[in-house]
Parts: structure tokens; C-alpha cells; sequence
């Protein structure tokens, strides 16, 4: 094929372009892909291995979530970006599979490239992979199982599931309980059938310097706050809240002016007239009949005074998106001044502050609050920040499994189910497109042999134990992390959400689709002048003809073969 840019007789561009074309640009951007895949394919499944991320300024990360160990790299190549979309996709559509999604994607261009080589057309294989998807996705459907909200077991398997090895094995017993339970809580029957999750109304305080296990549920709101005045009670039985949103202060007036005092008692009378507005301030608060005041800004140092002497408790900088949580579960009004207050705008609860953990707690006095808070413990600051990704994780986990109300095997017993149904399609099918159904199948089964190779398994002896057991026994054979062990992961509790496994298959086709027909990578100091303020970013090919990590390609020789 002759250069698109440059022929004989013809130059569009000028002399400082680069350009990959065919083949070469095929193997870059297998090659990139591969190379994204490879960041995060040692962290997949219980078993998998952590990454430490550290900035330029010192800040350390330690993680083995597939979305934020590749969003915290600040990758520039643009194949990569694209790949990691694919991560991104997934976490937006689903919040789990993030790096299962990456390592199906890449996979599928990897062995594309053998297909290719074999001069299979790229529009060959991409219709060949939208028709195994396609195929999938009628597999999947048979497999699945319903589940119920009232299935509390299942619920707690499929959490525990997810939440495995985010350091939390010891103690997974216990969260995946306080997960269900707290989605549980928020959980509401939509008219037209169906649940919805309320997630939004599931809030995480961290603590540091305790054991996992020491975690727990509250309903309502538990705030790192405490009484703004030493001497305000630390327990209201029956709390009435005002949510205030604006400095509690005496009113500023508009009008800048100087005041000239030119002896003691004037001074006197206007320290009194101050006095005597905190007063009218805080006899507005009292006559309504609030006993807290949690307020989102500042509180004048005469307000606190004031507000303790009437036995008020009240708090100072409470974020935003916790008065906003306080306003929908206690039915309170926010403020923005205290005239027309009454009753009505006030929510009720019952509130405490303990002085050893320095919490302060919110309970709704309703029997069963729409709102909870998890309060989340662990030894160090980098444990508690994994631990509270793993949560987020197992949180999307089953809040699909419920709307959805459908699971599936794990264990990589659904790639393997798929995988055999696809090879078995392929054998029916003539033409070129049969070899893209069998490409399809065999990044599949990368899944099940990734899990075994960073539980410390031979990925091939487990991969052909998981195919005789799916010939022999059924479609739920999985390998079972813990002990290399061939088991109907439904009755072992190793669960996922069917939902996962759909987004997977979508996002990581269409991905491969999309790049398997770039035949040509164009990149010039000149392009794209309509945005001059990206001109230090305007070279596509940032890395060419070096990888995504600015080494080259012999590298990231695949040592697996």
C-alpha cells in the first residue's frame, strides 16, 4: 500500500511528520496494549499483587484497583489512552471488572496479530469478534441465576467475593456482612418492579490505628466533629437539627463605616449592642426548639458562648455533602438565616458525641433509617485507603447483583462456560471469520489463567482441569484461589454479578474492534492548529517508535509461549 501522506508525485504534510502505516502501525498498537495490560495483570483476582505508585512530590499510593493504578500513571501515548477508556468504561458502567475489562481487551488484539499474520482482513476479525460477543452474551444469559434481595447469603458471597484480597481476607467475613447490611438499608422497590439502590445515602468515615474487624454500621450520619464550646452537652436523647448553611454570626452591615470612640462607656454601650444581637441570634435558634445546630461554616466565638449557656450543641465546618446527606434522611430544611425559623425546618434524631473515638453520631429516630454510615478502621493510612477502594468496589458489586437480580459463576467458570460454547459455534461457521471466534474464545480463558498464575498455580494444568470439568461435570467449575482446587464455585459462594461479566465482553470488543482498523498513525508538529494552547501536546505518536513506557518493544517480549 502506498504512504496516504506522501507519494511519488504527492505531499500533503510537511517534513516533520511522523507516521507508522500497516503493519507497523498494527504492531504498536498491539504492542501498547499488551503493555497497559501488563501493568495491571499481576493485581487480578483474591490472589493478586499490589502496586506502589509514588508522585513527583512524594505522595505514595498502594493499590491493586486496575482504574486507579492507570489513571494515576498519566499515560500520554494516545493507543493507551484509548485502552484504559476501556477501564474507565467499566468502572462508570458497572464499578467492578476494571482490570479483567483491560487484560480481555488486549488480549483480543493480541491474538488478532496472529490472524493477521495469517493475512486475515482486519475487517474479517472485527466482524468475527462482534458475532462471538454477540453469541456470548446468549450464553451468559443461560447461566446466570436469579437472586433476591432477601437472599442475604448470596449477597454476603458475592461481596466477599469482591472484596477479597484488598486486605481484608481476614476480616471478610465481617465487612461483606456490614456491606449487605448497609445496601440493604438504602435499598428501595421501584414501582415498575425492581430495585434501586440508593447508594448515595451509604457514607464511609475513616479511622486509623484499629483492626479491620473493628469496622462498623450506624444508622444516620457519624461525623469526625466534635462540640464547638467545651461546655455544650455531648448526648441529645430527643435532637431537634437546624442545618445551617451560612457563618453564624452577627450581620455585617453592607456599608463600610468607622467608628469613633472617645471614651470607656461608649465602648461599653457598643460592645452591649453586639452582645445584645448574639442574644436576639441565639434566643431565634432557642424559640424554635433546636438543641443542634450543625452548621456548614464558621460560628462566632459570642455564638458558641451563647448557644452552650442555652444548652445548645452545636458544629462548625461540616462539609457540604453531609448536610446535604443530614437534609434528605432527618426531613430538615437547609438555612441560610435564622428569621422565620420554626419547628418545621428542624430534623429530629438522636445525637452523642463520644470523646474517646472523637465522633460525633447522627441517628435518625425513625425504626429504619434511609442512611447510614460505615465507620471504616485499619492500622495504617495506606491500609485504610485499600481498604476503602476494595469497600467501593464490593459496594457496586452488589448493588448490580440486585438491580440486576442475576449472578454468575466465578472463579473464571463463566469465561470457561463461554469459551467452549464459542468454540463449539466455530466449528458450524465457514469462512475466515470461524478463526476470529476461536481468537475470541481463547482471550476468554486468559481470565482463569491470570487467576491461577498469581495465586502461585501452572495456569495450564488449571486450565485444563477447568475444561475437563466443564466437559464432565457442568458449567460452574471454577478454581478456587485458596487451594488450586476445581469447584462448583455456586456452592462454594464464589459468586459475580452477571451484569460485570456483560460490560466486560461490550467494552473490551468494542475497544479492540475500534483499534484493530487503525491502519495508519499520523503525527505532525502542525496538526491541529485550531487548538494552539495543546501545541505541546499535538504529537500523537508520543513514544514512537518506543512503547508506552518510553522503552523499547523487546521489553515486553510475551514470555508466556
Amino acid at each position: 500500500m502506498s504512504n496516504v501522506i506522501k507519494n511519488s508525485s504527492i505531499q500533503l504534510l510537511n517534513d516533520d511528520y511522523q507516521e507508522l502505516q500497516d503493519k507497523s502501525a498494527q504492531t504498536h498498537i498491539i504492542r501498547v496494549a499488551e503493555a497497559v495490560a501488563d501493568a495491571v495483570r499481576s493485581t487480578l483476582g483474591p490472589k493478586g499483587l499490589d502496586k506502589m505508585i509514588v508522585t513527583s512530590n512524594g505522595q505514595v499510593t498502594i493499590t491493586n484497583t486496575g482504574t486507579d493504578i492507570l489513571q494515576k500513571l498519566h499515560i500520554n501515548d494516545p493507543v493507551a489512552k484509548m485502552v484504559i477508556e476501556v477501564a474507565e468504561a467499566q468502572q462508570l458502567e458497572v464499578g467492578d471488572g476494571t482490570t479483567t475489562a483491560v487484560i480481555f481487551a488486549s488480549e483480543l488484539l493480541r491474538n488478532a496479530e496472529k490472524l493477521l499474520e495469517q493475512n486475515v482482513h482486519p475487517t474479517t476479525i472485527s466482524r468475527g469478534y462482534s458475532l462471538a460477543a454477540d453469541r456470548a452474551t446468549e450464553e451468559l444469559d443461560s447461566i446466570v441465576r436469579q437472586i433476591d434481595v432477601e437472599d442475604v447469603d448470596m449477597l454476603r458471597s458475592i461481596a466477599k467475593t469482591s472484596i477479597t484480597g484488598k486486605h481484608a481476607d481476614a476480616n471478610d467475613d465481617h465487612l461483606s456482612e456490614i456491606i449487605v447490611e448497609a445496601i440493604r438499608s438504602v435499598t428501595v422497590e421501584r414501582e415498575e418492579g425492581g430495585y434501586l439502590v440508593d447508594d448515595p445515602f451509604i457514607m464511609i468515615e475513616t479511622q486509623v490505628g484499629d483492626s479491620p474487624k473493628a469496622s462498623e454500621l450506624l444508622e444516620g450520619m457519624v461525623l469526625d466533629k466534635s462540640p464547638v464550646h467545651d461546655a455544650m452537652p455531648t448526648t441529645v436523647e430527643d435532637a431537634r437539627i437546624l442545618l445551617f448553611n451560612r457563618p453564624l454570626q452577627i450581620e455585617e452591615t453592607e456599608v463600610s463605616a468607622t467608628l469613633s470612640i472617645k471614651d470607656p462607656e461608649q465602648l461599653k454601650n457598643h460592645l452591649k449592642q453586639e452582645e445584645k444581637q448574639v442574644q436576639r441570634l441565639v434566643q431565634r435558634i432557642k424559640d424554635s426548639g433546636a438543641n443542634v445546630v450543625l452548621c456548614q461554616k464558621a460560628i462566632d466565638e459570642g455564638v458558641q458562648a451563647y448557644l452552650a449557656k442555652e444548652g445548645i450543641l452545636a458544629v462548625r465546618r461540616v462539609k457540604r455533602e453531609h448536610i446535604g446527606f443530614l437534609r434528605e434522611v432527618l426531613g430538615a430544611s437547609i438555612l441560610s438565616d435564622v428569621d422565620g425559623l420554626t419547628g418545621r425546618d428542624l430534623g429530629r434524631a438522636q445525637v452523642s458525641y463520644d470523646e474517646q473515638d472523637g465522633l460525633l453520631s447522627i441517628s435518625s429516630r425513625e425504626d429504619k433509617a434511609h442512611g447510614v454510615t460505615i465507620i471504616l478502621r485499619g492500622a495504617t493510612d495506606h491500609a485504610v485507603d485499600e481498604l476503602e477502594r476494595g469497600i467501593d468496589t464490593a459496594f457496586n458489586a452488589v448493588s448490580q447483583a440486585i438491580m440486576d437480580q442475576r449472578i454468575v459463576p466465578g472463579g473464571g467458570a463463566t469465561e470457561v462456560a463461554i469459551s467452549k460454547t464459542i468454540r463449539n459455534d466455530a466449528e458450524e461457521i465457514g469462512g475466515r471469520e470461524q478463526l476470529a471466534l476461536k481468537a475470541f474464545a481463547d482471550a476468554l480463558e486468559e481470565v482463569p489463567r491470570v487467576l491461577a498464575t498469581n495465586a502461585g498455580f501452572d495456569p495450564i494444568e488449571i486450565l485444563v482441569a477447568l475444561r475437563n470439568s466443564h466437559t464432565e461435570n457442568g458449567e460452574t467449575a471454577g478454581v478456587d484461589a485458596d487451594t488450586g482446587d476445581i469447584k462448583d464455585t455456586f456452592e462454594s459462594g464464589i459468586v459475580e454479578p452477571a451484569r460485570v461479566k456483560t460490560s466486560v465482553i461490550a467494552s473490551g470488543v468494542d475497544a479492540a474492534n475500534l483499534l484493530l482498523r487503525i491502519d495508519n498513525v499520523i503525527s505532525a508538529s502542525h496538526l491541529d492548529e485550531t487548538e494552539p494552547d495543546d501545541e505541546k501536546d499535538s504529537s500523537v505518536l508520543s513514544h514512537a517508535p518506543e512503547d508506552v513506557w518510553g522503552t523499547p518493544y523487546s521489553a515486553h517480549e510475551d514470555l508466556r509461549e
